[in-house]
């Protein structure tokens, strides 16, 4: 993992995960950068610090997707393991909630800006939007022919960017 400078001379700052990094998310404030590693692990790197901490190992096969909650006080994975899950972030990292699709890999996931909720694409083309307090499904989307590998809210949190 490198967080470079904006003029790409060096790497500014090299830390190393258990596994290849292969989804990575920073936090809103901007001083933190969540990673994700193929071997199903979350590490949290803390820039004013320069620590990696290694938070927990998340799911049983590798993750594709992590996400920061607007607010700093959880993170969201999404992995081939059939699962999308939702986590403390506040170092103790206990499972918050667990969403089971056993039918698909969850390739992406974006929370809400203003909402508890979380959307998710899958492998099969869909996207799906859980409501995170209840556990319960809001919509299903299914405008995809291929795999949604990307998810994005527009400001103001109006819309939501699938690709």
């Amino acid at each position: 993992l490198c967080a470079w400078r904006l003029d790409f001379g060096a790497c500014w700052l090299e830390r190393e995960l258990e596994g290849p990094v292969v989804a990575l998310s920073p936090s809103p404030d901007g001083l933190k950068l969540l990673a994700g590693t193929r071997r199903g692990a979350v590490g949290l790197l803390d820039f004013a610090s320069g620590q990696l901490a290694p938070l927990l190992r998340a799911h049983t096969d590798f993750i594709c997707a992590v996400a920061s909650d607007p607010h700093n006080r959880e993170l969201a994975t999404a992995s081939c393991d059939g699962t999308v899950r939702v986590w403390e972030l506040d170092g103790a990292a206990p499972q918050l909630v667990e969403f089971e699709v056993p039918a698909g890999c969850a390739r992406s996931v974006a929370y809400h800006p203003a909402d508890y909720s979380l959307a998710c694409g899958f492998d099969d083309g869909t996207v799906r939007v859980f409501d995170i307090g209840s556990t319960s499904l809001l919509a299903e989307h299914r405008q995809h022919r291929g795999r949604v590998l990307a998810l994005a809210h527009a400001h103001g949190a109006r819309r939501l960017f699938s690709a």
